[in-house]
């Protein structure tokens, strides 16, 4: 969470003009290929998912494509609404993912879930209501 802070921080406020966020993910991800791909190689851990045909290189295919497009999202939210709305948006996608371990796996939580999600309800709504008044 706090290098995603980070980095909403330093997109916002160091914006790169003229660059499609398609362009950013893009170079974001071959970044991370970059640094990872000897770290993965040295230590023994590579696993080239182009092996052999099978539903889990598949997901790890598709999990390659949803990452560039939430890399994608993160551009255009950040550039749209600024470094603190997303950062409350990534709350709200942590919630929705608890929701779904209740609804598919019947995870059951207390009153401190309750409360934590109406907290960032609440500033996501405070968030909302700033930005709304400022435009």
């Amino acid at each position: 969470p706090l290098c995603y802070s980070i980095a909403a921080i330093f997109v916002a406020h160091r914006p790169i003009s003229g660059i499609q966020p398609i362009h950013l993910a893009a170079g974001t991800q071959l970044a991370a290929a970059s640094l990872l791909w000897p770290l993965a190689l040295a230590t023994g851990h590579f696993y080239p998912i182009w092996s052999e045909l099978s539903l889990q290189n598949l997901l790890i295919a598709v999990h390659g494509i949803i990452a560039s497009l939430a890399y994608i999202m993160f551009f255009r939210i950040v550039a749209l609404a600024g470094a603190v709305f997303y950062s409350y948006s990534s709350y709200l996608i942590a919630a929705t993912g608890i929701g779904w371990g209740m609804l598919i796996f019947g995870e059951r939580h207390g009153i401190e879930f309750a409360l934590a999600v109406a907290l960032i309800f609440a500033g996501l709504a405070v968030v909302n209501s700033r930005q709304s008044a400022a435009s």
